[in-house]
């Protein structure tokens, strides 16, 4: 059964853990290379900022569209452009997933699982967003298949494929598309909405001091 990084636990924990921590760490994880990456993404919501001329405004689509870049950079390789429709779609999904999570709803369907999937509600729309992240995922992961030269790995995809390829005799090996696509996921659940916070919080306070500014 495949359940990425998140939902595992035992044997697949350990090695989806495993390949998700040394993907990142050879991807550059806390180096330079990811360094300008987020450096990029930035400039680029700086830039966005720049553009209201001190108007009041909701910072929170480019932040979030800011983010889920450098998670796609870091995942797929590339980043895309605001007004992609695909990347919207993803955007979307992922803003209701950070909608569930501070909502009733979401203490509910955890609390009352198979009750809550007689009902109506938010976690409904969830569990649609969350199909459609890991679509999105499938369709990158596709794409690497057919274009990717996984003797030079560019990015987490690559490097999944690779160990895929590599532990295709192992009996026990877990590693595996479906378990792929679910471990992107999970980096955009978990990455998304705690550094989405973290920023919205960070400007707050830079908001009511100016001065520090």
């Amino acid at each position: 059964m495949s359940s990425g990084i998140a939902f595992s636990n035992g044997h697949t924990w350990k090695q989806q853990r495993h390949i998700g921590i040394t993907a990142l760490w050879k991807l550059g994880l806390g180096k330079k290379s990811i360094e300008h990456q987020i450096e990029d993404g930035a400039q680029t919501l700086v830039e966005i900022f720049r553009q209201t001329k001190g108007q009041p405004f909701d910072p929170s689509l480019p932040v979030i569209n800011a983010v889920s870049n450098v998670i796609c950079a870091l995942s797929f390789g590339h980043q895309f452009a605001p007004d992609d429709e695909n990347f919207q779609k993803l955007i979307k999904a992922l803003e209701t997933l950070v909608k569930f999570t501070g909502s009733v709803f979401h203490a509910l369907f955890l609390a009352f699982p198979r009750l809550m999937s007689y009902l109506p509600g938010l976690h409904k729309e969830a569990l649609a967003s969350m199909e459609e992240i890991i679509s999105f995922a499938k369709q990158e992961i596709e794409k690497h298949k057919k274009s990717s030269a996984l003797h030079e790995p560019q990015d987490f995809i690559d490097y999944y494929l690779l160990q895929i390829d590599k532990s295709r005799n192992d009996p026990k090996s877990t590693y595996g598309e479906e378990n792929l696509a679910l471990c992107i996921f999970d980096f955009f659940a978990a990455g998304t909405e705690t550094t989405m916070l973290t920023l919205m919080w960070a400007l707050l306070l830079l908001t009511n001091h100016p001065n520090i500014q």
